[in-house]
């Protein structure tokens, strides 16, 4: 087996060939968070934290993006059951490619109506929406790649909770920005279940789990991300709605407002 025959089995499953060079594409998706660690044992937030619930999400290809979110505003108790409510508000965050900035629309938020520039962490995170699942070919993102051989990858099925097993095609991958992903194919439906992300810069590991193909249109993708980091306890769930290719962004969605 070799890289180039997983990646044609993939390609053959979910026909990226179709999108392969659009200009630019929307999505609209839904974010929840999660937690393994008991309500005992979470760290106490004193600071209010963003919890974004629906997102729109233009892209202009290579690497511009403008995501605009309705989210809530809370004050965390320790579990999330446990979190306070402080408000409704709005957050956009873009990058035009060379810098990125966040506007938020909460009185309660010390930026409150104010251009923030965002860190590099945080234009990572923002591209990590994109490019850890929902990218428009996962295939192009690779410099170089390696055939490591079939793994055995359980996860529990996110509907019923049913642990599922799968044998998988295990490819090592070195992406053009410089990150090395490990990438787990099904061996059966030659579909990416499974994606290992690690940052060069600050070593950080980041497992995307992925699931619940879905045709949209001429092409299969899939509508459900789980996303864990290894500096964090919870992890982001991402559910892809709607897809649209050569969608238009607002109008001066890459201008950068004065700060």
């Amino acid at each position: 087996m070799t890289p180039e025959k997983v990646f044609a089995k993939y390609v053959e499953a979910t026909n990226p060939s179709a999108i392969q060079k659009p200009k630019s594409f929307s999505m609209k998706m839904t974010m929840s968070h999660d937690s393994s660690v008991a309500p005992i044992n979470r760290v106490v937030e004193t600071k209010p934290t963003v919890r974004m619930h629906t997102m729109n999400i233009y892209c202009e290809l290579p690497d511009k993006i403008y995501l605009d979110s309705d989210a809530i505003l809370v004050q965390s108790q320790g579990a999330f059951e446990n979190e306070r409510k402080i408000a409704d508000i709005k957050v956009v965050q873009a990058f035009d490619g060379e810098s990125g900035w966040e506007i938020t629309s909460s009185p309660q938020s010390p930026a409150f109506g104010k251009t923030r520039s965002l860190l590099f962490y945080e234009v990572d995170k923002l591209k990590g929406l994109v490019d850890d699942g929902f990218a428009m070919n996962q295939l192009e993102k690779i410099s170089t790649s390696k055939y490591i051989g079939e793994q055995e990858v359980q996860f529990n099925e996110p509907t019923n909770g049913i642990l599922i097993k799968k044998n998988c095609h295990v490819v090592e991958a070195m992406l053009k920005g410089g990150k090395k992903q490990t990438l787990y194919f099904d061996v059966t439906d030659g579909l990416l279940i499974k994606a290992e992300t690690i940052d060069s810069l600050s070593n950080e590991k980041r497992t995307s789990l992925i699931s619940e193909y879905k045709q949209f249109g001429k092409v299969k993708f899939p509508s459900r991300i789980e996303m864990i980091s290894s500096s964090s306890s919870e992890s982001i769930i991402l559910k892809l709605e709607e897809l649209n290719l050569d969608a238009a962004a607002p109008a001066a969605a890459f201008v950068k407002p004065a700060i």
